[in-house]
């Protein structure tokens, strides 16, 4: 079991699993390496004959010894007795993105032939842009952004990330981790279009969940999405 310092973390590679490696001299104390490459400080210990893991934070936003000195701190308070991952799930006010792609992966994902893909997927383009934000808190809009921003360099994994992330947000309302009040987009895939055509994508998405706001009147004059005067929502009906 290796010290950990940072030219180790930084030489640390992504492997077909996720990996702990862990420290020599705070034990329990480890870096958590994901497929995806991706790198976390963690702790691992046991608490009433279960073995149990905390997040302590990404790689890029923590210091190795800040990591370290708060590992040390929490080991210390479960050496006393207490559960930091069950108080931190205690105390959450609402879930996060991060914790709703856990559950995602746990409980849905793991059951499908697709789950290595769901699970690449989220945590290369989901995990990075809102893995910290709350559930409740995401967006059509920050759907249609994001789904934009990855088609620029690959629309069929875009689509794909859609694809996912529209299921997951709908299992997020059944297990009640999310209110109904605004939906995730459909699966509207790229198909030859350039990203530019994802602001109208996402005026769809605000007309079809309710936003009433006026978009305006086209160049004819007329406002555009009435079935009445717009031809191409008549040729839709």
């Amino acid at each position: 079991m290796p010290k950990l310092t940072q030219r180790l973390i930084d030489s640390l590679r992504p492997e077909g699993r996720d990996r702990i490696v862990f420290d020599a001299t705070v034990p329990g104390f480890g870096v958590r390496v994901f497929r995806s490459g991706r790198k976390s400080y963690v702790i691992q210990y046991r608490s009433q004959k279960r073995t149990r893991r905390f997040t302590l934070g990404n790689c890029n936003v923590l210091t190795l010894p800040q990591a370290r000195k708060r590992a040390a701190s929490l080991l210390a308070r479960v050496r006393d007795g207490e559960d930091p991952a069950q108080t931190r799930l205690e105390g959450l006010a609402a879930p996060t993105v991060a914790h709703l792609v856990e559950r995602f992966l746990r409980d849905h994902s793991a059951k499908k032939k697709t789950g290595a893909e769901d699970r690449r997927n989220l945590e290369k383009d989901i995990l990075p842009v809102l893995g910290r934000r709350l559930v409740e808190s995401v967006k059509c809009r920050d759907m249609d952004k994001l789904h934009a921003a990855i088609g620029g360099r690959a629309p069929i994994t875009a689509n794909r990330v859609l694809a996912v992330a529209s299921t997951m947000f709908g299992l997020a309302e059944r297990w009640g981790m999310r209110g109904g009040n605004e939906p995730m987009p459909p699966r509207e895939a790229f198909s030859g279009e350039p990203p530019r055509a994802l602001p109208e994508r996402a005026r769809a998405c605000s007309a079809r969940h309710g936003d009433s706001r006026d978009r305006g009147p086209g160049r004819d004059g007329r406002h555009r999405g009435d079935p009445a005067v717009d031809p191409d929502r008549r040729a839709q009906g």
